[in-house]
């Protein structure tokens, strides 16, 4: 199994209701935002024009009048708020579709729940943040807690490797072998009698565990009352290999073409490939049943891991459709602020400045532009948060779909734990692709919270005009 990227962790949808309210207010008023963003302007101006703006003290408190309008919570950013709780409760729900009973074994929880429970969040409160996060990139409580993962996972990747026997230890070896055990035993099982009675390798392919682990026992009873008919093949190799110049036109008429020598050598392969060599029929029997079952578990292992990507994906997309609209609400406010704040300073006259020339006097527009913006990136900060906490309950859901998976399979059986462990299916390994989850959102959380302290700082500087 490959470490899973969420993580970019981390199915959270609703792809059509934003832009249906969008297409709502446009015919009902074309100018209702721009008219909103206009008025604010207006009443941040008004505000400006009754102190004198070149003391911080004064702007911090026309600022503050301000800040308590709610103006910015309008249907838009209710219904993002709304579709960001309905979507961590659909997750909540996957986790009762996906593990319809909690795992008894708990072998990541152990491991894993205490990380998550530790992980710190983006801060989505702006000065806060700006008190968080070091101003020259110095160590803080995002970086601490990246180090401290990235030993638990040197340490997992030793308990992983600890796992491995010395004879799976050899990467490309090991790849030769799982692709070598994996075409045997499936050709195996599609020239058994009763795989092709059931329709088939690619039906059995599409089997749930729980028939596939039915299928076994039903192939274990009939060998038991009816050896030859269900092997697959004859057990006495002669018998075998004339079948197969009977029933292979080309391969007899090669066969015939060769010398005494090429016989031999030939014949000897037969065997070889097909399980004879030096055994008993019984043996070959035996060596027989224990590939098809082999099969029959590596494909139930295989359509259990992808399940679990299905899964990842369906909850990936829920999270990935909440994020895009907020990420487009947002950037569409500050676009429209944007543009009013252009048109204003376009319809300046310039003044003269003696040496210096003639220009435009903005100070009081880049003031009231930041006092409106600042409760906007309040409200984008607030949102992301609550985005990211989902992509944390994504990573719950996995943990327990693995969980869940651990304990269908691991541990049943030496030959089952070695297919899991081609796979890197084994708890370790699953373990640190987790910790790389962890990492990511630690990553992703410390972004958030330095994007907030650079808005309240650009915010401090212009507005309330405290500096570094």
């Amino acid at each position: 199994m490959k470490p899973i990227k969420l993580l970019g962790l981390l199915t959270l949808l609703f792809a059509s209701t934003i832009p249906a309210l969008a297409q709502k207010k446009a015919k009902d008023s074309p100018t209702t935002k721009d008219n909103r963003m206009a008025k604010q302007m207006d009443k941040s101006l008004a505000g400006l024009s009754k102190i004198d703006i070149s003391k911080g003290s004064e702007v911090q408190k026309a600022a503050s009048t301000q800040l308590k309008d709610e103006w910015l919570v309008d249907d838009a950013l209710r219904l993002i708020n709304a579709e960001i709780e309905r979507g961590r409760k659909e997750i909540a729900g996957k986790e009762k579709e996906y593990i319809p009973e909690p795992s008894k074994t708990k072998y990541l929880d152990k491991d894993l729940l205490p990380l998550v429970a530790d992980m710190p969040e983006p801060e989505a409160n702006l000065p806060l943040a700006r008190q968080l996060m070091k101003p020259n990139g110095g160590e803080d409580i995002y970086s601490k807690y990246i180090e401290k993962l990235k030993r638990i996972r040197e340490q997992m990747v030793e308990i992983a490797k600890k796992t491995i026997p010395d004879d799976m230890k050899d990467p490309e070896k090991v790849k030769q072998e799982a692709y070598k055990n994996a075409a045997m035993a499936e050709q195996s099982l599609n020239n058994n009698p009763v795989i092709q009675q059931m329709g088939g390798i690619e039906k059995l392919k599409n089997m749930t565990p729980e028939q596939g682990e039915a299928l076994a026992k039903q192939m274990s009873a009939n060998v038991k009352s009816n050896p030859s008919a269900y092997s697959g093949k004859d057990t006495d190799p002669r018998k075998a290999f004339t079948n197969k110049m009977m029933t292979d036109p080309g391969y007899a008429a090669r066969f015939n073409g060769m010398n005494d020598q090429q016989k031999q050598e030939e014949y000897k392969a037969f065997l070889a490939e097909n399980g004879f060599s030096n055994n008993s029929p019984q043996g070959n029997l035996d060596k027989s049943m224990a590939d098809r079952n082999k099969a029959a578990t590596a494909i139930a292992i295989g359509k259990r891991n992808s399940l679990i990507m299905e899964h990842v994906q369906e909850m990936t997309n829920v999270v990935g459709g909440i994020q895009q609209k907020t990420d487009e609400l947002f950037s569409e406010l500050n676009r429209q602020l944007s543009e009013e704040y252009q048109q204003r300073v376009a319809a300046l006259p310039e003044v003269e400045h003696g040496e210096a020339g003639r220009s435009k006097e903005t100070h009081p527009l880049d003031l009231a532009y930041q006092i409106v913006r600042y409760p906007i990136n309040l409200q984008n900060a607030a949102a992301n948060k609550l985005v990211w906490k989902s992509k944390v309950d994504l990573l719950k859901v996995m943990i327990a779909d693995y969980n869940d998976f651990l304990e269908q399979y691991w541990g049943k059986d030496k030959s089952t734990d070695w297919l899991m462990i081609e796979r890197g299916s084994m708890p370790p390994a699953i373990v640190v692709s987790m910790i790389d989850q962890l990492i990511d959102l630690t990553k992703l959380a410390s972004f958030l919270s330095n994007q907030n302290a650079g808005w309240q700082k650009n915010y401090e500087m212009i507005v309330l005009q405290q500096y570094d």
